[in-house]
């Protein structure tokens, strides 16, 4: 049996911010070989003691991922609903609400591109209200892809409510209104981006994800920050609150805050 032993090492990376370049250092680990050891017999005592607990292990960890993987498939369908004046007398005659409930996964840009054919000829705002724990990077893209040249035709606000989620794919498109408005008790998520079964983001498609925000015009800073922190190159989550993203953060993601009621 080859003796292995685990070693790392730092490969710099260089992240593409705004056509400048920045570099993250990605940990990595290989195995060196030392030397060879006799193999021990395949049926000594301690061999079948060890493959024999690895199959317990291996059997009750599915035992337990059974429930998870049930409940998975019975996670609900992303909910895209249309309101206008006629279903919601506060809404102005001229706006049109789409409101997007849970994982930005297809169908969702049909469904939503579906909602703008059926608005009226005197529509002037959109407002997408959007609550999602994110997707993927491709129907994201494709989302904010629909949402960008409404730009040029409406006046396209986004909008996460007090309590509301933006995690993750989430965020490229609620960057696309041109008036971004969250509540300072809204949550929101970033990381790089992982294939599937990976925790480690890929570069390149994390590389994509960075692009697409920055042409939004996040804060550049922010984005370095992030970066230099890990949490784009590195296993791992950052979260924060709308108000840290707008007090604190800068992050130009939000641009009109609303803040908790208070009585006077």
């Amino acid at each position: 049996m080859t003796a292995i032993n685990e070693r790392t090492w730092a490969v710099p990376h260089r992240f593409r911010i705004g056509g400048e370049m920045t570099t993250a250092r990605l940990e990595h680990t290989r195995a060196a070989r030392l030397g060879i050891m006799r193999p021990a017999p395949v049926f000594a005592p301690d061999v079948l003691a060890a493959r024999f607990i690895a199959a317990l292990v291996l059997t009750f960890s599915w035992l337990l991922a059974a429930p998870a993987i049930a409940l998975a498939a019975k996670v609900p369908p992303t909910s895209v609903t249309v309101l206008t004046h006629k279903e919601n007398a506060s809404i102005a005659a001229d706006t049109l609400v789409i409101r997007i409930r849970g994982p930005i996964l297809p169908p969702v840009t049909r469904r939503f591109n579906e909602a703008m054919a059926s608005s009226g000829p005197d529509l002037k705002t959109v407002i997408v209200d959007i609550d999602s724990d994110g997707g993927t990077l491709g129907e994201a893209e494709r989302l904010a892809a629909a949402l960008h040249p409404l730009r040029d035709r409406y006046d396209l606000t986004t909008y996460v409510r007090h309590g509301g989620h933006c995690l993750s794919a989430c965020v490229l498109v609620f960057l696309e209104g041109e008036k971004r408005i969250a509540g300072s008790a809204s949550s929101w998520l970033f990381h790089g981006v992982c294939h599937r079964y990976r925790d480690r983001p890929s570069p390149k498609e994390t590389q994509r994800f960075i692009d697409l925000m920055m042409r939004s015009g996040i804060n550049k800073d922010f984005v370095c920050r992030m970066i230099e922190k890990g949490y784009f190159t590195d296993p791992g989550d950052f979260w924060a609150s709308g108000y840290e993203l707008f007090h604190i953060y800068d992050s130009n993601i939000i641009t009109q805050m609303i803040e908790p009621w208070q009585p006077r």
